[in-house]
């Protein structure tokens, strides 16, 4: 876990690789949008639980956690017709710090 903070706190530091990172991030969030490929793949590449503990960590600001809760929505929320809701994130079982 300090490992995931250290990786967070130097990304931050370095502003062109987080604008590549936020980029990517959004990247994943349009070619999901709608699209069952697209959201099956992106959950492939990041797990719901990842993406919650970006959003919940103190160590982000704000303006990053956006670009999270985007993709979150993207790829666990959106009801998006034709695709199987098994992999949809319940947010009953989201435990908010």
């Amino acid at each position: 876990m300090n490992r995931d903070k250290e990786y967070d706190t130097n990304l931050l530091r370095d502003k062109e690789a987080l604008d590549l990172h936020l980029s990517i991030i959004d990247l994943i969030a349009s070619c999901s949008k709608n699209n069952s490929y697209g959201i099956s793949q992106a959950q492939q590449l990041i797990s719901s639980d990842e993406l919650l503990d970006s959003i919940l960590s103190d160590a982000i600001p704000f303006v990053v956690k956006k670009h999270y809760f985007n993709l979150l929505f993207e790829i666990y929320l959106r009801k998006v017709e034709g695709i199987d809701a098994t992999n949809r994130l319940n947010l009953r079982n989201v435990k908010l710090q």
